[in-house]
């Protein structure tokens, strides 16, 4: 693991303001990036939190509207992880974030439209949470 490094534009309130409070699972192996995403959207999102993809699986239930995931992980990958989800919940609005760049358009493993690489911007993460939840919802 590197330097982590992060983009925040506020550090005070709410890193992005939606309607309704939604609940997103986010899942990477980095403590410290886990403590952050927690710190940061506690105001707009209830924000539960996984070390890894099968610790996600065991806190991911019908109350969880989104899912955030590192790609490489130990054990269970990301890709792995957005799989099995997605088997459960198609529609299932999931963020991909990683340190390496993702291939044009889709890099036999999953869709890229939503892969976001580090360092993440917390706004960005933030907008694609409430595009896709709203998109997903109608």
């Amino acid at each position: 693991p590197g330097a982590l490094t992060v983009s925040v534009s506020a550090m005070t309130g709410g890193v992005c303001s939606i309607a309704e409070t939604l609940t997103v699972l986010f899942v990477d192996d980095e403590p410290a990036m886990r403590a952050i995403v927690e710190e940061m959207f506690s105001e707009d999102f209830d924000v539960r939190t996984a070390a890894s993809g099968q610790q996600a699986l065991t806190r991911f239930d019908a109350g969880v509207d989104a899912v955030v995931t590192d790609r490489k992980m130990p054990g269970m990958s990301g890709t792995e992880l957005v799989d099995k989800l997605r088997a459960q919940r198609p529609a299932l609005p999931v963020i991909v974030i990683s340190g390496v760049p993702c291939e044009t358009g889709n890099d036999g493993e999953f869709d890229c439209d939503n892969y976001l690489e580090k360092p993440v911007d917390f706004e960005e993460i933030c907008a694609l949470i409430s595009e896709q939840y709203a998109r997903r919802s109608s």
